[in-house]
């Protein structure tokens, strides 16, 4: 069931949904199920996943009985079933979690590999003007998998871990490097940054867990200048930097938003915060989040609906669930990292990395695919 969650991730909404659907299954109709509810109930980190839930399902009490209210909560549903699905999965060896870790880097790296020879030649053109290649779902969620791709990569690598010959570790590293490069070919921002921050914080501890501090030192600064020079040189990268520049300072000299990817993203959180000022306590309600976020555009009858709404995955929360929704929210999206000191998990604590700076710029789990992917990892990783 989770590696059919996995392909979901990657081709299909309808696998995704017929994994979480199968694992929940395996468990309900188990024979043992006293036993995987004592687990369930007695595991703090499964139990914050169900709490973020909840946090939604308070905001709902607070909201009118629309279709978009019961389309927030049955993107959040996997919050509430995948939990209690993967209790019998923190019984699994490590070796299966692993095996797991690598169909999902295949995957991905034969995904990246069609895409390449598909875009090949127009890219390029594309990021002059603000837009990216056509990917399987929306891109950003797209490269902040790419990303985590490479630091399971990274990871299975330190790990030394061979199944059945020597050989895998060479097949690991190819994709590590090849999806390391595509991500700078394919140049969304959100999940370099991401891929970014991952491994500095990698570096930054292996230095200081080293006792040859000098050598650690020097690794970093190769990787910060690798970086300047990537932004230099990659045609693709020099593209986005570029546009990037032009919208903002559009934006901040009060040039319209409307066309605008980046303008248009600042102007969604300021609203945001607006509107969450107006209700601080308890929020708007998820229900009402639509129809009140498009009352503030009055200025800007012209902006596409799916870009009003709050553009930050914490705005968008306070906004809907005011300060009580949002605290619970916190609790459970961060409890999990520091309980028992999880953070100590390097994989795991990448995947935080990742998920927690998407966070900043994007509403990523109001999408299928971004709650699908922090269910899935999220709970195979702790």
């Amino acid at each position: 069931a989770t590696g059919l969650m996995m392909y979901g991730l990657l081709f299909s909404r309808g696998l995704l949904s017929s994994g979480m659907i199968s694992m929940i299954s395996n468990v309900v109709l188990n024979k043992r199920i006293g036993y995987w509810l004592k687990q369930y109930f007695t595991d703090v980190v499964l139990l914050c996943f169900t709490l973020i839930f909840f946090s939604r399902v308070l905001s709902a009490f607070n909201s009118s009985p629309t279709n978009f209210l019961m389309d927030r909560l049955r993107i959040w549903l996997p919050f509430l079933i995948l939990p209690f699905g993967f209790v019998v999965m923190k019984k699994m060896p490590a070796q299966f979690v692993r095996l797991l870790l690598i169909y999902f880097l295949l995957m991905m790296t034969a995904e990246c590999c069609w895409l390449l020879i598909h875009n090949l030649q127009t890219n390029n053109s594309l990021y002059s003007i603000g837009h990216t290649i056509q990917t399987p779902f929306s891109h950003i969620r797209f490269s902040l998998m790419i990303a985590m791709c490479v630091m399971i990569g990274v990871a299975l690598l330190r790990m030394k871990f061979v199944q059945i010959h020597v050989a895998e570790k060479w097949m690991i590293g190819a994709c590590t490097i090849f999806l390391f490069a595509f991500m700078h070919w394919l140049a969304v921002r959100r999940g370099l940054l991401a891929l970014y921050v991952c491994m500095m914080i990698w570096i930054v501890i292996e230095i200081y867990k080293s006792k040859n501090k000098k050598v650690g030192l020097a690794a970093l600064g190769i990787f910060i200048t690798s970086i300047l020079i990537a932004f230099s040189v990659v045609p693709s990268l020099k593209s986005k930097m570029g546009y990037m520049r032009y919208d903002l300072q559009q934006f901040f000299v009060g040039g319209n938003p409307t066309q605008l990817s980046d303008a248009s993203r600042v102007l969604s959180m300021q609203y945001g915060l607006q509107l969450f000022k107006q209700l601080p306590l308890i929020g708007t309600g998820i229900g009402n989040l639509k129809k009140d976020m498009s009352a503030m555009y009055t200025a800007y009858p012209d902006m596409p609906a799916e870009k009003r709404f709050p553009h930050n995955q914490f705005v968008y929360v306070l906004a809907s669930g005011g300060i009580i929704g949002f605290m619970i929210f916190c609790y459970g999206i961060f409890t999990p990292l520091i309980y028992r000191r999880n953070f100590k998990r390097m994989l795991f604590l990448m995947f935080y990395v990742i998920a927690l700076s998407s966070f900043f710029t994007e509403a990523t789990l109001e999408e299928q695919m971004g709650t699908g992917f922090f269910c899935v990892f999220g709970l195979l990783l702790y």
